[in-house]
């Protein structure tokens, strides 16, 4: 603790054994156990957070409800619970669209829009304990919604923070430019694939064929 503990405050920290064998496992069959688990209570404290896992070399893995049956939500490193002090949203053009934050749980979120008639567009099965960081995280879809309202085809915005810190929020128009500013190599990256993608109708198809049904494995390439 003492390393991370210069990084952030010690009421945020839990390194004790029970806390660290609690959170060895998810929803999934996987088990491992963390170095420690933190609970960041706003974006400065994940900023640093971040900053010690840069510095330290520790990697570490974001959490919400643990829902994951894939083992997204475990890691060796640290667990960082953006759970409790993550739950504020607000009801956006007449029931249209919803702000949340990422420990907002997916059963609240319907019922909060219930009376507007509408509901989130992924409906998983575990949407009673899951909550909004990894419905979309993970692009979840289910039962009902499929591939069409999955997380990726309702999402309208996001803020974000990257593992240096800098933070951008799609919904500016200015943010785009000051995207490809602020991170060259990775804007310069991303380009980079989507151009490949592009100059190959074969594997435009083949994305767009695989795409077409549940896919929340991996990274989405079609998104490019």
């Amino acid at each position: 603790m003492s390393q991370i503990s210069s990084f952030l405050s010690n009421s945020i920290i839990y390194d004790d054994r029970i806390t660290r064998l609690a959170y060895a496992r998810d929803a999934s069959m996987y088990r491992l156990v963390p170095e420690s688990v933190v609970r960041p209570r706003n974006t400065q404290e994940v900023k640093s957070l971040l900053e010690w896992g840069r510095t330290t070399g520790t990697p570490i893995t974001f959490r919400t409800g643990g829902t994951s049956l894939s083992g997204q939500s475990i890691t060796t490193g640290a667990i960082a619970e953006v759970l409790h002090d993550w739950q504020t949203f607000k009801v956006l053009d007449g029931g249209d669209a919803i702000q949340m934050q990422p420990g907002v749980n997916g059963a609240l979120v319907n019922k909060i829009l219930a009376p507007y008639y509408r509901r989130i567009g992924p409906d998983p099965a575990s949407i009673n304990a899951a909550r909004i960081g990894g419905i979309v995280s993970n692009n979840s879809s289910g039962m009902v919604c499929g591939t069409q309202y999955n997380a990726y085809h309702t999402l309208k915005d996001i803020s974000f923070m990257l593992p240096n810190g800098n933070q951008y929020t799609t919904n500016l128009p200015a943010e785009f430019q000051r995207f490809r500013l602020g991170e060259p190599t990775l804007a310069e990256g991303l380009l980079n694939i989507r151009k490949e993608i592009m100059d190959r109708p074969e594997l435009v198809n083949r994305i767009r064929e695989k795409y077409r049904i549940k896919n929340t494995i991996g990274y989405s390439m079609n998104s490019f």
